[in-house]
């Protein structure tokens, strides 16, 4: 579990420093249907809950990792929370469930104790929640129990179900292949169409010589419950490529506690395609 948040972060941080390289905004057919990862602001906005949490006092990650034939009752996530000082994290109450964190470890050189969980969090996503933080507790309640709430905050519903039309005949995703998927109207976030390229799964062997490094590059859409590749969204590829994609959506919320301190949430669901793109 810790590596998959760890490999969340990674694919985080690679997205961001990938996308400020690039300072123009690629010319596609549906710029009225998205904006390109080129465009920093776009990328720094959807993100934005990332550079706080790295300073707030008290923060809490929450991450479904999906295949689009997951269904939502079997969706387990991944949960990180950290608290300044050697102490346990507050617990974190959401609706009827209660999640304790007393397996933490202490980060001496930065000061903050971490700890980490798998647990089943179907009833999560797709809610509206007022925050409160109390008796080292950090409550979200989708009931309107918290009178006087310090933050309210939308996580956005999990992807399922999710279908491909067009698809190639050998079954990939190519230039006008249209990906359908659960949509959230309360979703003021967008959607993130991750694609990515790695050097060693690579069939061509030019590919792997001459482009051994990383990359990550996609399009940030409005979540109408589709979206359509065309051929700039793989502009940056080297040709006959193999690449893997995802989708991603994120809600989430930083505020200021009764003691003071920053605190930060967020919910995050991510689906693993299983497919690999085919450039044109």
């Amino acid at each position: 579990m810790k590596n998959r948040i760890l490999i969340s972060s990674i694919a985080i941080v690679l997205l961001i420093t990938s996308c400020k390289k690039e300072n123009n905004s690629s010319g596609n057919s549906n710029d009225n249907q998205k904006t390109s990862f080129k465009a920093a602001t776009a990328i720094s906005d959807f993100y934005s809950f990332w550079d706080q949490m790295k300073v707030a006092g008290k923060s809490y990650y929450i991450q479904s990792y999906s295949g689009i034939y997951d269904k939502p009752v079997n969706d387990i996530s991944s949960i990180a929370a950290t608290i300044k000082g050697n102490k346990e994290p507050f617990s974190l109450v959401i609706d009827s469930k209660t999640l304790s964190f007393p397996d933490y470890n202490y980060n001496s050189d930065k000061g903050v104790s971490s700890a980490y969980l798998d647990e089943n969090m179907t009833d999560f996503y797709g809610k509206n929640f007022d925050v409160d933080v109390s008796q080292n507790t950090l409550k979200l309640m989708s009931d309107g129990s918290i009178t006087e709430p310090l933050a309210r905050v939308h996580i956005p519903k999990l992807f399922y179900p999710v279908t491909f039309e067009n698809l190639t005949q050998d079954g990939k995703v190519t230039a006008g292949t249209k990906i359908v998927w659960e949509t959230d109207a309360m979703n003021d976030n967008g959607v993130i169409i991750g694609i990515e390229y790695y050097p060693s799964t690579q069939r061509d062997t030019n590919n792997r010589i001459n482009y051994p490094e990383y990359m990550l590059r996609g399009t940030i859409t409005d979540d109408n419950g589709e979206f359509t590749f065309n051929t700039n969204d793989f502009a940056d590829f080297p040709g006959n490529a193999d690449l893997g994609f995802y989708v991603v959506r994120a809600g989430f919320t930083t505020f200021v506690d009764r003691s003071s301190d920053t605190c930060t949430l967020a919910g995050v669901a991510i689906m693993g395609t299983g497919y690999t793109l085919s450039i044109p």
